[in-house]
């Protein structure tokens, strides 16, 4: 019984979007609504639902100013037709799309999400599809995807830092070793897991080009070597300086020696010139716009300073982020219960993202209809809004309905798995990750909630500590790729209505599912070698 009204409000949520296809706005708000009844049912006070609902409407308003500055980029470059200057850069150094795709994902959405995270990388990334010739829902399905194993070390390092780190402190006499332990965990396997999802990638991206298996086949040794030229810098950085640059070194890494070897065409199908073809209108904007290098830096120039803001301000070794932090603004008791609400607001990837809108207003102000942009991107992102605020504010309720003697209702559906699957625990662990990141939107709000719970499990069942943990965040980090707000926020970058979500969530349930069952074999495995 209380499984069944634990997972009352997703089951109602995945229902009404994946079965009666819903739109999110409509589902999200049906679901708040069971969920609220179920607290309020459960003993939750008042005050605690208000302040829940209240922090979601925060969370919601920061995401979809970072969207809205996203898109008045876009749009500005659109308007100037530079993005044929950015396609050029690619076509460059290589004509294969399915280059692109390894360079986009294993470079710029490592490297972004290393930096930033926040649902930043599948915001640039979507855009970068639609330039090198992918359809919108096909980029954002992408876009997603690639986004997710760099997301186990996320932003600095903060979903093992503190989503595990600050939960391990105050549970175990050595925090920093299992800290350590677990980075070096996830990186390790992140090894054979980054091949597969490189082979995931390039069958979709083959998948939606041409369906041709021989397309795919061909391109397996080149993919399974991009995919190597990321994840071991990213293990080393693990190994060697601790969980905050991973993903920072494999992005890097990545764009380096990816576009290096397809620039020389080494180890890339012979046929690899003639393999990508840009969308018909970008070709035909570039008959009208010189090749000038000057353009190609206009047109990434935005961007670029996107990426040097992220890196001063996110880098741990540079003092400009804990001084932007230290000016925040807040509330460490909403309506007077125990939940928290502050932002720093010099700090927020949404002022970043709306300082580097600003830019690149100015630097074509004299060439664009400024007026016409802005009332576009707020129109764009009127719809969006809603559906962002219903979903946060479900996902807030859900996660803050603890109450005295019981616990919250994610936890005690990670309880009940846990007596019911014993020995299986390992295989189980990734899963209960992804759902908290599917819920949450967030592998550090995942690990957050569940970290503990992990630790206990491990304990009680003399599993590997640190085992547990690592596949709690992996699992987080696949479940990323079907949160309902990065899923809109992506869509909505790409000009589709937020009523496209069921297919994206139904596209994508197969590549996470195949990548956390294989995580899972993997935690049974490395726990039979470690006990046999």
């Amino acid at each position: 019984m209380d499984l069944l009204l634990a997972l009352a409000p997703i089951i109602v949520l995945i229902t009404l979007i994946l079965v009666f296809k819903k739109s999110v706005i409509f589902s999200a708000f049906t679901a708040l609504l069971s969920v609220v009844y179920i607290v309020l049912f459960r003993g939750v006070e008042v005050a605690t639902v208000l302040a829940a609902m209240t922090r979601g409407v925060f969370v919601a308003s920061e995401i979809i100013l970072i969207v809205f500055g996203a898109i008045v980029m876009l749009y500005v470059v659109r308007a100037r037709g530079l993005l044929a200057h950015v396609q050029r850069l690619f076509m460059d150094l290589s004509a294969d799309y399915r280059v692109h795709v390894l360079l986009v994902s294993f470079g710029v959405v490592y490297f972004i999400e290393g930096v930033a995270g926040f649902g930043t990388p599948a915001l640039i990334a979507v855009p970068l599809f639609i330039a090198l010739g992918f359809k919108p829902l096909w980029s954002v399905a992408l876009a997603l995807i690639a986004d997710s194993i760099p997301v186990s070390f996320g932003a600095i390092g903060l979903p093992v830092i503190f989503g595990i780190g600050s939960v391990v402190e105050p549970l175990s006499a050595e925090p920093e070793l299992i800290t350590s332990q677990v980075s070096i965990l996830i990186a390790g396997i992140n090894i054979a897991l980054t091949v597969l999802l490189a082979l995931v990638l390039v069958a979709t991206a083959v998948r939606q080009r041409d369906g041709s298996l021989r397309h795919f086949t061909e391109f397996i040794p080149f993919a399974v070597f991009s995919s190597l030229a990321v994840s071991v810098p990213a293990f080393a950085a693990a190994y060697f300086i601790g969980p905050e640059l991973p993903s920072v070194i494999g992005g890097l890494s990545g764009m380096l020696v990816i576009g290096y070897l397809a620039h020389r065409h080494i180890g890339t199908p012979k046929d690899s010139r003639d393999a990508a073809v840009g969308p018909a209108e970008v070709r035909a904007e570039e008959k009208d716009i010189t090749r000038e290098d000057s353009a190609l830096i206009k047109a990434v120039s935005p961007y670029a300073l996107l990426v040097l803001l992220l890196v001063l301000t996110r880098l741990p070794y540079l003092p400009l982020g804990d001084w932007l932090k230290s000016v925040a603004v807040g509330d460490t008791s909403l309506f007077g219960s125990s939940i928290p609400y502050s932002i720093a607001p010099l700090y927020s990837a949404a002022t970043i993202l709306l300082v580097c809108a600003v830019f690149a207003i100015f630097i074509f102000r004299k060439l664009i209809n400024t007026k016409e942009i802005i009332s576009s991107a707020v129109y764009a992102v009127q719809r969006p809004f809603f559906a962002l605020l219903f979903v946060l504010m479900f996902v807030q309720v859900f996660i803050y309905s603890e109450t005295a003697s019981q616990a919250s209702l994610p936890v005690i559906i990670a309880q009940i798995l846990s007596e019911t699957s014993g020995a299986f625990w390992p295989f189980v662990a990734p899963f209960v990750g992804a759902l908290g990141a599917f819920v949450a939107g967030s592998a550090t709000v995942s690990n957050l909630i569940f970290s503990g719970l992990q630790y206990d499990i491990a304990l009680s069942s003399q599993f590997n500590i640190a085992l547990m943990l690592s596949l709690q965040a992996m699992g987080a980090s696949f479940g990323n790729v079907i949160a309902l707000h990065n899923v809109v926020a992506a869509l909505t970058i790409a000009g589709l209505s937020e009523r496209y979500s069921h297919r994206i969530i139904r596209g994508n349930l197969t590549p996470m599912m195949i990548m956390l069952v294989v995580l899972g074999a993997v935690g049974l495995l490395a726990t039979a070698i470690i006990y046999s």
